[in-house]
């Protein structure tokens, strides 16, 4: 009994070193989550750098670049992203991608974007969206180096200039006016520096693209608001309208830059009360311009619906101080659309303020489709 006793206390002891080794010792691949299994469980067993019995190779256990070169350096975000990039949880997989493209550097960027190349050759998934925000980052990172490579690689390199732009103007449009304009895409690659500086440094955008010729103007025009509503709001968009307006630019040129702004704030308003005041006062504020289209008012009216549907009415009477809309008054741009936004959402109410605006220039039109719209077998 004694004897037994004994071995029996043995196996309590080791049993309980294992233990303390399994749950209470630091574990050496403790942060290293993401990686491939054969590489932390070599670091587990602190065989990392020794031979492979079975290979002969010390360096097995190692992942690969494409290109087939062993890494010796492990670096746990390239790893990760390619283990996330396998995930079939869009949303796990685009918030753990775009958090370790925010950890990406100049010493893993390549091999963040191996990672993209080998899921996609493997697999067939090329998630264009975050290839998309991981060309930029390499443009942030890597600047003219990872404009290099990714040509190198086959793919375009908009996106990495563009993200240049973004993190380092001055020095994507000095790379632009001695490499840049003789490429191939030389216009793409001019947008997306006009985009990109937009997006850094509003006002230098502005004045840079004062400089360009008008062909390039009307190219870069699109790029140069998006960069700037995109960092300062419709409001910066307008500054540089009033630019254009007082610049003595052409006709041509100046109604581009204004078509821009206008379609911009006719399709992004909010379809409340703040927007319906918004747009209001914006188009007021260039009521006397010539550029102003029927098309912007219809737009512009249209995008009420829902409980604020007959916002779209009051936004059309408002604009019956415009010349554009004086000149149609009786049938106003949008009208049709309006209507039935407001008859979709509550047919009572439209008839209530159809009452109550029997003077409106539109109120004989407005009736007639009201009563189409009622009447409507459904």
């Amino acid at each position: 009994m004694t004897l037994d006793r004994q071995k029996l206390a043995v196996a309590f002891a080791l049993l309980g070193g294992l233990l303390l080794g399994r749950y209470l010792l630091p574990d050496p691949a403790s942060g290293l989550t993401g990686l491939p299994p054969e590489v932390v469980e070599a670091i587990r067993s602190g065989k990392l750098n020794e031979a492979s019995p079975s290979s002969g190779n010390s360096t097995a256990a190692l992942p690969r670049r494409r290109d087939g070169h062993v890494q010796t350096q492990v670096d746990p975000i390239p790893h990760r992203v390619g283990q996330t990039l396998a995930l079939g949880d869009t949303v796990a997989r685009v918030q753990q991608v775009t958090s370790d493209l925010q950890k990406m550097d100049a010493s893993n960027w390549k091999q963040v974007i191996d990672q993209f190349e080998i899921i996609s050759h493997q697999t067939g998934r090329t998630h264009p969206d975050l290839w998309k925000l991981a060309m930029m980052r390499v443009g942030q990172v890597a600047g003219a180096a990872g404009i290099e490579d990714i040509k190198a690689r086959g793919f375009e390199q908009d996106q990495v200039f563009y993200g240049w732009a973004m993190a380092d103007p001055a020095a994507a449009q000095a790379w632009f006016e001695e490499k840049g304009h003789e490429d191939p895409h030389a216009l793409q690659f001019r947008q997306q520096l006009v985009e990109g500086m937009a997006v850094a440094d509003p006002a230098k955008a502005m004045s840079y693209f004062a400089t360009l010729s008008e062909s390039d103007q009307q190219s870069c025009a699109t790029d140069l608001v998006n960069g700037l509503v995109r960092t300062a709001g419709v409001d910066a968009a307008s500054q540089w309208l009033d630019q254009v307006l007082a610049s003595g630019a052409s006709q041509g040129m100046s109604k581009r830059a204004f078509d821009e702004v206008a379609q911009l704030v006719a399709k992004t308003s909010k379809p409340d009360v703040t927007g319906l005041g918004f747009a209001q006062d914006w188009f007021l504020r260039y009521k006397d311009s010539p550029y102003i289209t029927s098309e912007e008012i219809g737009t512009a009216a249209s995008r009420f619906q829902g409980q604020y549907a007959l916002n779209g009415l009051d936004f059309l009477m408002t604009m019956n101080q415009l010349p554009v809309v004086q000149g149609q008054s009786d049938n106003p741009p949008g009208l049709a659309q309006v209507m039935q936004n407001a008859y979709a959402h509550d047919p009572q109410k439209l008839e209530k303020w159809l009452q109550q605006n029997a003077t409106a220039p539109f109120s004989e039109q407005a009736s007639q489709i009201y009563a189409s719209l009622r009447d409507k077998p459904r």
